[in-house]
């Protein structure tokens, strides 16, 4: 099982659209798993998936799967997710309570993905409690990046956070531009330059009216429109990806 979570500092960064398409491509190889950890709840909004785990994400989060699972079929094919609702506001609340909560976390997304192939993790915006122990269960930290100077600063923020931290010192992170139009020149020159300079920033998503309205649709755009400019891109993240986990 190779476990991706989707990361990022700051929000309105194209992190949930980035989660749910490589999730649905992924699926295409192998049964996957996509966990939102995100009270918001936008993966799931975004694959028609209601919330329906009694006493709330967050139990499944501080006490693991329970009954007959916590994951929900998609109607993509090979597409489970564990949705989430407004409970995970509380959680790192609940978890100054806990005993070892980071590895708690890391055992309960271990056994969420049992029998899975892929896991992705759709994480919350920030570093909190809760994203420290998710992090620990991921082989690769996946962060989206608008190309401008606030967004980079953020990335590099997080790789100094991941880089402090020993339990994290050997996952590696990798970035993929976002949001990317190239009709301002600002981003067109920056995102040719950072493609260009960095191996640690891996695709590039454009600004799309199709990833744009993505959620509304409520399917992955990889599926509705595969041959649209926004899904192309998405399946090239996704082969980048691959890279980065077979090597």
């Amino acid at each position: 099982m190779s476990c991706i979570a989707v990361c990022s500092i700051k929000g309105g960064v194209g992190k949930t659209s980035a989660a749910v398409n490589l999730a649905a491509l992924a699926a295409q190889e192998g049964r996957t798993l996509l966990v939102d950890l995100d009270p918001q709840g936008s993966a799931t909004y975004a694959l028609a998936v209601g919330e329906r785990i009694p006493g709330g994400a967050s139990s499944v989060a501080l006490e693991g799967p329970g009954g007959d699972g916590a994951a929900v079929r998609t109607a993509t094919e090979n597409l489970d997710v564990v949705p989430a609702d407004f409970s995970l506001r509380r959680i790192d609340t609940e978890l100054a309570d806990v005993r070892r909560p980071r590895r708690r976390l890391r055992r309960t997304i271990e056994s969420l993905g049992e029998g899975y192939d892929y896991v992705f993790l759709d994480c919350a915006p920030g570093i909190a409690l809760s994203i420290e122990g998710v992090l620990r269960a991921a082989d690769l930290i996946l962060v989206p990046v608008e190309p401008a100077a606030l967004p980079m600063r953020s990335m590099d923020q997080l790789g100094a956070y991941l880089a402090g931290d020993r339990r994290l010192q050997s996952t590696p992170m990798v970035a993929f531009l976002s949001k990317v139009d190239r009709r301002r020149g600002s981003h067109r020159r920056l995102a040719d330059e950072l493609l260009l300079e960095r191996d640690d920033i891996i695709g590039a998503i454009p600004y799309a009216v199709e990833v744009e309205e993505m959620p509304m649709r409520r399917e992955p755009l990889v599926a509705i429109s595969p041959r649209s400019r926004g899904a192309r891109a998405y399946a090239e993240l996704w082969e980048a990806v691959s890279a980065r986990l077979s090597g």
